[in-house]
């Protein structure tokens, strides 16, 4: 028989050769698969923040310009009974959902009775504060779920929501610009017996308003324009959302005082962080808490959208005079001790430098 007409296998080095080759490719399709898929789930949270934007511009077009007010306090939650303006216990995450079709969740925690706060309304507000939003969530962070409520203010039966019997409810991973404050969050608010006579109190004593006013978009009962004269620095110069400092220790038993409640409290520092120049964006770091910090899991910096429906992403190292600018609705783009600032928001995104 001639050698043409044999049957010629492989050698056993031509089959490790071939195996190590198909190894590698399968590790470069792994590696470009796992890109592919990170980067859709950075851009979600960018996207996240852009329908919030889109959100809260409707807002403002349906009530005479005016961005969510701040509501009253970390004991409360939404009433659809009580409209759009001060009266509203709520803050920016409730306010919002009907713009972002979400009018069901809104209705919940309603009775047809604004002065009164009924068992139904209650229950209502119960079934909000347990059903899970996407949009709230960063997806880089943690799955969209339920997590534990270890707030000492929820522990009982809070004014205007019935006891969470399962002790676990929705999370925001994105907070509203609350200006260069030091303090961000003050108190629970008013009791359910005092809350009719809580916003007449506050509209009557501009001092006492004065007293929680800041320098940026939402705050303890806010009610800012969106016009030249609440915002002279400009919609595209102010920061509106962003995410939120989390240390991953607490990603899940959210065992802090910035992240023990739910998404949809008044004013409180789960969902409202300062832009103080002591508190710069950081990146999400086990072993370190910060209560009042924008931050984030990312490994470019913080997401964030502007009052304007911009979204950007600043690094981790923007210079704090800077956010701080960025964070004062008023500033005339200088810093506290009043030296100018050069802002270039293009400049300044750190997704247009990859």
């Amino acid at each position: 028989m001639s050698r043409k007409n044999r049957n010629r296998g492989f050698t056993l080095i031509e089959l490790l050769v071939a195996a190590a080759i198909i190894g590698v490719m399968a590790s470069l399709i792994f590696v470009g698969f796992s890109i592919v898929v990170d980067n859709a789930t950075e851009n979600q949270c960018r996207k996240n923040l852009d329908q919030m934007g889109k959100a809260t511009f409707a807002h403002r077009t349906a009530h005479s310009g005016y961005f969510p007010t701040g509501g009253w306090g970390w004991s409360w939650t939404g009433d659809a009974d009580r409209g759009f303006d001060l009266r509203q216990p709520c803050g920016w995450g409730y306010t919002i959902l009907p713009y972002m079709g979400q009018d069901q969740m809104f209705n919940l925690p309603g009775d047809g009775d604004p002065a009164k706060i009924t068992d139904e309304q209650k229950k209502g507000a119960a079934q909000l504060v347990t059903t899970v939003l996407e949009t709230y969530q960063c997806p880089v962070r943690r799955e969209a779920k339920l997590y534990p409520i270890t707030s000492g203010a929820w522990s009982g039966t809070p004014p205007n929501c019935a006891k969470i019997s399962s002790g676990k409810v929705t999370k925001s991973d994105y907070a509203m610009n609350c200006g260069n404050q030091t303090r961000v969050e003050f108190d629970g608010g008013p009791s359910a017996g005092g809350m009719n006579s809580y916003v007449k109190t506050y509209t009557q004593s501009e001092g006492m308003i004065l007293s929680y006013t800041t320098r940026g978009v939402g705050y303890r009962m806010s009610m800012i324009a969106s016009d030249e004269g609440s915002i002279p620095d400009g919609l595209g110069k102010t920061l509106l959302y962003g995410e939120k400092y989390v240390s991953p220790d607490l990603y899940e038993s959210c065992r802090s005082g910035w992240d023990n409640e739910h998404t949809y409290t008044g004013f409180n520092n789960d969902n409202y962080r300062s832009t103080n120049q002591k508190y710069t964006p950081r990146r999400d770091e086990p072993g370190v808490s910060l209560e009042h910090n924008f931050g984030g899991p990312h490994e470019l910096g913080t997401n964030f959208v502007f009052c304007d429906g911009k979204v950007v992403t600043l690094s981790f190292d923007i210079d704090s005079r800077v956010f701080y600018c960025l964070g004062d609705r008023g500033d005339d783009e200088r810093d506290w001790e009043g030296n100018h600032v050069d802002i270039n928001i293009q400049q300044l995104d750190a997704q247009n430098k990859k």
